[in-house]
């Protein structure tokens, strides 16, 4: 199973990636380098587990749309 943050990068740059998961991909790094969130970061760790949970649904619908085996070599 894909588990770090490398491996989701290189599954972005990957040629047999659908083009949807590399856009539900991207949409996770901006998130998560983005100053705008859900939540402020400021309020106590509210905001940080908000992007801990955006951005772990967004990895789990692009790997959902890859299919079972999203870290197999291509």
């Amino acid at each position: 199973m894909l588990a770090t943050a490398s491996g989701y990068l290189r599954l972005l740059f990957r040629k047999d990636t659908p083009w949807q998961a590399k856009l539900i991909l991207a949409a996770a790094l901006v998130y998560l380098v983005s100053p705008y969130d859900l939540v402020p970061d400021w309020l106590l760790g509210l905001g940080i587990i908000d992007d801990f949970a955006v951005v772990s649904f967004l990895v789990w619908l692009a790997l959902s749309l890859i299919g079972a085996r999203p870290d197999a070599e291509g």
